[in-house]
């Protein structure tokens, strides 16, 4: 077989990032054909940075979801008081 039928583009990582109790962090420059991955049990909020709370995309633990294409900055909060929690999301 010729390596032209093997010629791929490596896998590409996500970032991953740990979230304290209770914390709030905003991630910008996010590629939202790429899922959002809870890597914890803790339940995660993301919302559009600016966005209404109407619109909050909550996941369980150790779930994911594709985001709206245009979420490309957001806010991600761990609702758990007592766990810390952990993501991976994929950068432009």
């Amino acid at each position: 077989m010729d390596a032209k039928y093997f010629n791929h583009a490596a896998a590409v990582q996500g970032i991953v990032h740990s979230i304290v109790e209770a914390g709030v962090m905003v991630i910008s420059g996010i590629n939202p054909q790429k899922p959002f991955n809870n890597r914890e049990k803790t339940m995660l909020s993301t919302l559009n940075v600016g966005g209404s709370i109407v619109n909050t995309v909550k996941l369980k633990g150790f779930t994911s979801a594709i985001l709206p294409k245009e979420w490309v900055n957001i806010v991600v909060t761990n609702l758990s008081i007592t766990e810390v929690g952990g993501f991976e999301v994929f950068l432009k």
